[in-house]
């Protein structure tokens, strides 16, 4: 019987640094986008005000997010040891 196939120690080194960064480009963007709500919804600019601003926020803070997220997903992929059938 074979023993388990592992990866490379460079490509686990590669999956977990795309976690690191994708992580840190989520955090980053998902936190700038908050203080801008919050500041939308202090700002007493009503409901109107906030519908434009929450447009802004998915359009500038929802793309960074969605490829923190990217990575991160990307990373777990490659990092992960790969899962074979015994026959």
């Amino acid at each position: 019987m074979n023993p388990r196939p592992e990866r490379s120690p460079a490509v686990v080194f590669f999956g977990w640094l795309l976690i690191g960064i994708g992580g840190l480009i989520a955090v980053t963007a998902g936190a700038c986008s908050l203080y801008f709500l919050a500041g939308m919804l202090g700002g007493g600019d009503g409901l109107d005000g906030l519908m434009s601003g929450l447009g802004l926020i998915l359009l500038f803070g929802g793309v960074p997010i969605a490829v923190g997220l990217a990575l991160i997903f990307a990373g777990r992929a490659i990092s992960r040891p790969r899962v074979t059938r015994r026959d």
